[in-house]
């Protein structure tokens, strides 16, 4: 994968304004998610998924088994954080996020594109590649691995502060 290979996620007015069976929204998450795992079947989500997602309270039930367009988008952003948060994690950050953005799943869709937008420029700046422009060596390799390990682990802990602090301590920008 390179960063040409990326591409930002489709902004919220490009994703269909109307309910959708299960296979459509499964077409449209996974052709979201693709571009961002080496073998796209890595990051496919299957409509197992989806359900056990409902059992767990991620997403709301389907009204005549049909989904919402914020439900097709909030399992964007599910197929991407599962890749480094537990779905307890998930579950806690987009809810929080749902609350910092008066509870507007656009809101909250666009400012997680921002976010993943802003954070491939930071890696991948200028072309020159990722965080390692001559990444060649077994020890690049290594020094990328922990960097995504550290990065995991700052984010878990913050987090989890974040949560043990109480509703009322969470920063409002």
């Amino acid at each position: 994968m390179t960063s040409q290979s990326i591409q930002s996620l489709d902004p919220w007015d490009d994703y269909p304004k109307i309910d959708l069976y299960m296979d459509q929204v499964l077409n449209i998450v996974n052709r979201q998610l693709a571009p961002y795992f080496k073998d796209p079947k890595d990051g496919t989500i299957t409509a197992s998924m989806v359900n056990n997602y409902v059992k767990q309270g991620l997403l709301p039930r389907p009204e005549k088994k049909k989904y919402r367009p914020q439900e097709v988008t909030r399992l964007v952003m599910i197929g991407i954080l599962k890749q480094v948060l537990t779905i307890a994690q998930i579950m806690t950050l987009l809810d929080l996020l749902l609350d910092e953005k008066k509870g507007s799943e656009a809101q909250l869709y666009t400012a997680f594109r921002d976010s993943l937008d802003r954070s491939f420029e930071s890696i991948w700046s200028k072309g020159k590649g990722p965080l390692l422009p001559q990444a060649q060596e077994v020890s690049d390799i290594l020094d990328l691995a922990l960097i995504s390990f550290l990065t995991r682990f700052e984010a878990t802990s913050l987090l989890e502060e974040l949560v043990q602090a109480g509703p009322d301590k969470v920063p409002v920008p």
